[in-house]
């Protein structure tokens, strides 16, 4: 299932390299989502960690002035068991001349 949200990217990182033998290359978003409105031990919003693909996707945005204002497509995905949802595309409400992603 796939779903698109306007949202605030906080941040991103990525990483390409090879830890203890495995070669790893992705990029982590960083998306603001805001506490449940029943939560009692929690206000405001956090800082919610999504997959976005390969290292390449972080060089698409890293023109941009963070935290940035998007419409954030993510896909929600199960294997029968449990669910994972991951970034598919971000597309910055005010760009700043740079690609978006698109994966």
């Amino acid at each position: 299932m796939e779903f698109t949200v306007r949202a605030v990217v906080l941040g991103m990182k990525r990483f390409k390299g090879e830890v203890e033998g495995k070669q790893y290359d992705n990029t982590k978003v960083y998306v603001e989502e805001s506490f449940a409105s029943d939560n009692e031990n929690g206000r405001g919003s956090a800082a919610v960690e999504y997959a976005a693909g390969k290292s390449d996707v972080f060089d698409t945005l890293k023109q941009h002035t963070f935290p940035l204002q998007a419409n954030v497509r993510f896909e929600t995905s199960s294997n029968g068991r449990g669910s994972q949802t991951v970034v598919r595309s971000i597309e910055p409400i005010k760009p700043t001349g740079a690609p978006t992603l698109k994966s």
